[in-house]
């Protein structure tokens, strides 16, 4: 599928909204073009009194550029929250944003925890401004992120981080990190891995 030019809204959008206590299990999103839309090219989200999460989701070999077109901060590629068990693999992200306001090629937010991000490329983000981030972690745990690529080859970047945010119980592994603005990984909290990182000095934890 190819979704485009969204002027209000979200390329694909799962969610359960305001009180439904219902959650989306076992979903795949695969294989998709996604570009210019308002806000992020996919988003996994609930809304103000869900009480249960999403969990089981796939988010595999998709193609996410130039969302966030409404300059929305923290909005982007794939934006990830209330979830569980979730795998982002495969997927190419670039040039989100429109302006100065934040954009994420990978949002992980609300607690998520259980999530594998792997083997994704993400570059370039926060188009028009500064704040760009490839991966930005929103207190989440148990999560690892290996075998990815993060780059901003462009002379004046706009990276603030490649991977940012808090978390526990969360492994930085194998990827391999190109310039940004500040620190490639910027991510505190307990029980953190960084490690065989190719691009980030030290290399090891």
């Amino acid at each position: 599928n190819i979704v485009t030019g969204s002027t209000a809204g979200t390329g694909i959008s799962v969610l359960n909204d305001s009180a439904q206590s219902a959650a989306c299990h076992d979903l795949i999103i695969s294989d998709n073009i996604l570009y210019s839309n308002y806000y992020s090219g996919i988003e996994c989200n609930t809304g103000i009194g869900a009480s249960l999460w999403h969990y089981n989701i796939k988010i595999h070999n998709n193609l996410c550029h130039h969302n966030n077109q409404g300059n929305y901060g923290g909005q982007g590629g794939i934006h990830i929250g209330h979830a569980y068990l979730v795998n982002i693999s495969g997927n190419t992200i670039h040039h989100d944003g429109n302006g100065a306001n934040a954009s994420y090629g990978i949002r992980i937010q609300s607690a998520c925890t259980e999530v594998l991000i792997t083997g994704n490329q993400i570059g370039e983000e926060g188009q028009g401004g500064a704040l760009g981030v490839g991966v930005n972690l929103e207190n989440a745990s148990h999560t690892l992120i290996t075998g990815n690529m993060f780059y901003d080859n462009q002379a004046t970047k706009t990276t603030a981080y490649h991977v940012n945010g808090t978390g526990s119980y969360i492994v930085i592994r194998d990827n391999f990190f190109d310039a940004a603005i500040g620190a490639k990984i910027n991510v505190s909290g307990t029980y953190c891995i960084f490690e065989d990182n190719l691009g980030v000095n030290p290399v090891g934890p």
